[in-house]
C-alpha cells in the first residue's frame, strides 16, 4: 500500500472551542463516505434519457433500484473495511444508498488510521464534540475510494435568523404579513390542486413547530389541520425566529395542499436533511421545500460533490426541492 497520504477532510476544529484532547481508550464512531460505482455506459445512457424525458413520461426509479444504480462498488467497501480492520475498527454498518460505512473503535486507534489527534471542544450551542484537529489524512489508494469522512466535527451550515426591522420597508405588506390568498396570486396556484396523494418534505435545521399555533392558525382559515409526521431528531430548544419559521413553512405548505401529507426533516445540516430525505422509504415525499439557506463558499469541496450526487439521487427519485435564495435573495451570498 501506498504511503503518499491523501487528505479527504479539512481541519474543522475552528467550528468550536478547544477543551482538550480526548483520552486515548474513549470509544468513538465515525463515518466513511464512498465514492459511488462507475456506472456502464448502458446504465448512464438509461438513468440520463430518465432524466432527460418530460417529467410526465418519466418512470423514476425506487429505492431498490436507486441503490442498485447509484451505490459503491463492493470491491471498495471490501479494501476499506480491510483497512479500517487493520487499525482495530470494526462494528460496520453500510447504507447503500448514502454510501457510508459506519465504524467504531478507540481513540487511538482512530488517530492512528486517520492521522490526526482528536481533541474535544465546545460549539456554540455549548454542546461537546469530538474532532480532529489537523486535516484528516489516508494513504492514497484509501483515499480515493472516498467522499469524504464524518463523524469528527461539528459544522452546521444553515443561515442565522434575524428579523428585519419594518421600519427599513415602504411596502406595508411586510407589516400586515401576507395571506394565503396573496401567496395563490403570486405564483398563480391553481386552487382546485389539492395535493392529494402527494407527500411534502420540510426541511427545518432548527426550531419545531408548537401543536396549539398550527391548529390556531388552520382554523382561522377554515381548512383542516393537515397530517405532519416527523423524520430526523427534534432539536429540542425553542427558538422564537426558528420556530416561527417551522410554523410558516407548514402553514403555507397545509394550506396550499390541504390533502398532502407533510413531513418534517429536522438535521443540523442540508446534507444530513437529504440523507433522511433520499432513504425515506416510508413516506415517499415527491416534493422537499427548503427555506433555511447558505451561500456555497461556506462548502469544502467534498460536499459540493455530496450535494452533486444526493440532489442527482433525488432526481430520479422523482423528487422536486425547491430552495429559498435566502431572506436577502441576491444579496445572499
Amino acid at each position: 500500500m501506498s504511503d503518499n497520504l491523501l487528505s479527504v477532510q479539512d481541519d474543522t476544529s475552528l467550528h468550536g472551542t478547544f477543551v482538550g484532547y480526548a483520552k486515548p481508550n474513549r470509544k468513538a464512531t465515525a463515518t466513511l463516505v464512498l465514492r459511488p460505482k462507475q456506472q456502464d455506459e448502458e446504465l448512464r445512457q438509461e438513468l440520463d434519457d430518465l432524466l432527460y424525458k418530460h417529467p410526465v413520461t418519466r418512470n423514476y426509479l425506487n429505492h431498490e433500484k436507486l441503490a442498485e444504480s447509484t451505490s459503491f462498488d463492493k470491491n471498495d467497501e471490501e479494501v476499506i473495511k480491510a483497512y479500517l480492520t487493520e487499525h482495530n475498527l470494526s462494528h460496520f454498518e453500510v447504507n447503500a444508498i448514502s454510501r457510508e460505512l459506519t465504524f467504531s473503535g478507540k481513540v487511538r486507534d482512530l488517530q492512528k488510521a486517520f492521522n490526526s489527534p482528536i481533541g474535544i471542544f465546545h460549539g456554540a450551542d455549548h454542546l461537546e464534540y469530538k474532532c480532529a484537529t489537523q486535516a484528516i489524512r489516508v494513504p492514497e489508494t484509501i483515499g480515493e475510494l472516498l467522499y469524504s469522512f464524518k463523524g469528527f466535527y461539528y459544522n452546521p451550515k444553515k443561515e442565522t435568523r434575524k428579523i428585519t426591522p419594518i421600519e427599513k420597508y415602504d411596502d406595508q405588506s411586510w407589516e400586515r404579513g401576507f395571506s394565503i390568498s396573496d401567496i395563490y396570486s403570486a405564483y398563480n396556484i391553481p386552487e382546485d390542486v389539492k395535493g392529494a396523494g402527494q407527500c411534502i418534505g420540510l426541511v427545518e435545521l432548527g426550531g419545531r413547530h408548537r401543536e396549539t399555533d398550527i391548529k390556531k392558525f388552520f382554523k382561522l382559515i377554515n381548512t383542516p389541520v393537515p397530517k405532519i409526521k416527523i423524520v430526523g431528531t427534534d432539536p429540542g430548544k425553542d427558538s422564537d425566529i426558528n420556530n416561527g419559521e417551522v410554523s410558516m413553512d407548514l402553514q403555507i405548505a397545509g394550506a396550499i395542499a390541504p390533502e398532502a401529507t407533510l413531513v418534517i426533516y429536522y438535521a443540523s445540516t442540508f446534507i444530513e436533511a437529504l440523507k433522511l430525505i433520499i432513504n425515506d422509504i416510508e413516506n415517499n415525499p415527491s416534493v422537499i421545500s427548503i427555506s433555511w439557506s447558505a451561500p456555497e463558499q461556506y462548502y469544502q469541496p467534498v460536499e459540493k460533490l455530496e450535494f452533486d450526487q444526493l440532489l442527482y439521487q433525488a432526481a430520479l427519485l422523482g423528487i422536486t426541492i425547491i430552495g429559498s435564495s435566502g431572506d436577502h435573495g441576491a444579496y445572499n451570498g
